[in-house]
């Protein structure tokens, strides 16, 4: 019993075979102030999230999702390790703020950032997210999270198309009551536009897949990048399988 404590401890959750047998702590709490407007600094075992977030359910429910998404990363193909810091995460309530908070953490980079069209993005091992609503903002923590975690805990970067795979592979999850069970194929958004591009005659070659930059398809939401998106969601799905 005292081993499983640690092990609960370290990593904020305990899943076996699917079943979630102990759920993270919940978070700890400071006052935050962001240029005036009132916020909350919660803590979790392995994550620091800064919020302006004014719906109170979205804060709880995502800041347990972030822990359950890590168990996800760290268990779900390999075991890896736990990262040896609190992750910073930002979730604003709404994106004048997050461009606030973009262009004072990411200087000259956040000319780019912020032409990202919704929901955020994981840049130098901190995610900036704001609401867009209750699935979009844990699915894109997910997504933006496994990258957050890869630029702190590994050593050298992964293919891209792997990367964005992996992500998308993380980002699918279901709702056990108010708790989101993160579940790879439980992921509609990416099956839709899956089925759309093989109906439409769109799907790319391996060959071409595996060099396509994502950074190049109009920031995510162009019919090209959903349909890269949702294709290597799918190959990493059948390499997994």
């Amino acid at each position: 019993m005292r081993r499983l404590a640690r092990h609960v401890a370290a990593i904020g959750a305990l899943y076996v075979g699917g079943v979630l047998l102990a759920q993270p702590a919940a978070p700890e709490k400071e006052a935050w102030d962001f240029r005036g407007i009132k916020g909350e600094i919660l803590r979790t075992a392995h994550y620091r999230v800064y919020t302006t977030e004014r719906d109170t359910v979205l804060k709880g429910r995502l800041t347990e999702a972030l822990e359950l998404a890590l168990t996800q990363y760290r268990g779900a193909i390999v075991e890896l390790p736990a990262p040896t810091r609190r992750l910073d995460v930002y979730l604003m309530d709404e994106r004048r703020q997050w461009e606030t908070v973009t262009k004072l953490l990411m200087g000259e980079q956040a000319e780019q950032l912020l032409r990202i069209p919704s929901g955020g993005y994981a840049s130098r091992g901190i995610g900036v997210y704001y609401d867009i609503g209750m699935y979009g903002t844990i699915a894109i923590s997910a997504h933006e999270g496994w990258h957050q975690y890869t630029q702190q805990v590994f050593r050298d970067g992964l293919p891209v198309w792997m990367e964005e795979g992996l992500a998308t592979f993380m980002e699918g999850h279901r709702w056990d009551g108010p708790r989101p069970e993160f579940r790879p194929w439980a992921n509609l958004e990416r099956f839709d536009q899956l089925r759309k591009a093989h109906a439409g005659g769109r799907l790319k070659s391996l060959e071409v897949l595996l060099s396509t930059d994502p950074k190049g398809l109009f920031a995510g939401e162009s019919t090209e990048a959903l349909d890269y998106y949702a294709q290597v969601w799918s190959l990493v799905q059948f390499l997994h399988e």
